[in-house]
């Protein structure tokens, strides 16, 4: 998944957000996200 899919996914999260509550929290629009990119093998946490 490069991160023009992951902009993507974002946008649609948001969109989605919108349409079902009527406002969207970037937050939640993170928290959709990390399913998404543990099943692509990625770490969403950085490693210090």
């Amino acid at each position: 998944m490069n991160n023009g899919e992951i902009v993507g996914k974002i946008h649609n999260s948001m969109y989605q957000q919108m349409q079902k509550n009527g406002i969207a929290a970037s937050v939640q629009g993170l928290m959709d996200l990390i399913p998404i990119l543990f099943q692509d093998g990625r770490n969403p946490r950085p490693v210090s």
